[in-house]
């Protein structure tokens, strides 16, 4: 079993690469047990409001690598009109707390749900949904105390 206090921040050449492949969600907990892909545990115990993106190394030495994966999601990317459309979205996006992620082509993709695809919907507000990584940005601060 390995244990998990600190992010890598520089990669070594190790024998064997291994990943753990994890949704947002389990990217975002940092106390954690996790089985690799290849069958290895792994547990977490990382500082608090510490979150994991793909490609983050777990542990790097030169026996071992372990790299995080982000798993395929439900997603929802939004493909609005104009950019009046677009900040309504993301206005409405932000009311219900949702995560979201910008994209260059000023997609908006956040994680699918019923009644978001609804709202989309009687909106007619163009949408894809899909299986991808999600990434959302997180920039901003909360504004709860």
């Amino acid at each position: 079993m390995l244990i998990v206090h600190i992010l890598v921040k520089e990669r070594v050449a190790s024998a064997i690469t291994e990943t753990v492949t994890l949704t947002y969600e389990e990217r975002c907990r940092h106390r954690q047990r996790l089985v690799t892909d290849q069958g290895r545990e792994v547990h977490l115990a990382l500082p608090r409001a510490t979150v994991l993106r793909h490609g983050d190394a777990l542990i790097s030495v030169p026996e071992l690598t372990v790299e995080v994966v982000a798993a395929p999601e439900s997603v929802i990317d939004i493909k609005a009109s104009d950019w009046l459309t677009s900040a309504r979205v993301a206005h409405q996006l932000g009311n219900w707390h949702r995560p979201v992620q910008i994209l260059s082509e000023g997609i908006l993709r956040t994680l699918r749900d019923a009644p978001l695809h609804d709202w989309l919907s009687r909106s007619g507000i163009r949408f894809e949904e899909a299986e991808r990584p999600f990434h959302p940005n997180l920039l901003g601060a909360g504004h709860h105390p």
